[in-house]
């Protein structure tokens, strides 16, 4: 199914009218999204820089919540 597909609101499951249901699908739209924008690149540089801060915020917090139990 195509981006214009999803917008004009061809959907094929349940989980279609819930776009954060099939996560696979929702990054699929995000990208072509992103695509269609001609902003694929800039978004892919800002999730490179801000992946590896973000996994080991997550890291750290869940150590934290562990410790506290």
């Amino acid at each position: 199914m195509t981006l214009q597909a999803s917008l004009s609101g061809d959907t094929r499951d349940s989980q279609s009218s819930n776009p954060e249901g099939n996560s696979f699908r929702y990054i699929e739209v995000l990208l072509e999204s992103l695509g269609i924008l001609e902003r694929l690149g800039s978004a892919l540089e800002t999730i490179a820089q801000r992946v590896t801060p973000e996994l080991h915020a997550l890291v750290e917090s869940t150590l934290d919540e562990v410790e506290e139990r």
